[in-house]
């Protein structure tokens, strides 16, 4: 997305480092994360909002939401559930009820800050060629 490489034009020269400079590594030096992380997790805690309304009406175009998903249809409620079920959430989805709702979004957070650093670390290490490196180790 266009603002993360505005948000990364920002960050890396703060740090003084070349544009070539791994992602994660100036995300990690400045303790931030991608901005998307933010965006998944306000939407998910609006997801959370929705599922303890007691507005009627609320809750009478969520169920229609949930049943056009359930035709093969797209929308905001699908979308949802494939945030959930990226992080390893499928069972809240299946059952919001069964959670404690208002603290669910900083398990989230955690999750899915979590899962974007492992996957960018297996990135990383994927495209190296560990074969044809040489080890040195000093003599005891």
């Amino acid at each position: 997305m266009k603002i993360e490489r505005i948000h990364l034009k920002f960050c890396k020269p703060l740090l003084n480092v070349k544009n070539t400079t791994c992602t994660m590594s100036v995300y990690g030096e400045l303790s931030r994360y991608p901005l998307y992380i933010n965006r998944y997790v306000r939407i998910v805690k609006y997801w959370c909002k929705i599922i303890e309304s007691d507005n009627i009406i609320v809750n009478k175009l969520y169920s229609i939401l949930l049943d056009d998903m359930t035709r093969g249809k797209c929308n905001w409620a699908s979308s949802v559930k494939q945030l959930l079920c990226n992080a390893g959430f499928t069972h809240v989805w299946d059952n919001p009820r069964s959670i404690n709702l208002k603290h669910f979004p900083v398990a989230y957070e955690n999750a899915i800050i979590v899962g974007c650093c492992l996957c960018q670390q297996v990135l990383f290490f994927a495209h190296i060629d560990f074969s044809k490196m040489i080890l040195i180790f000093p003599q005891i």
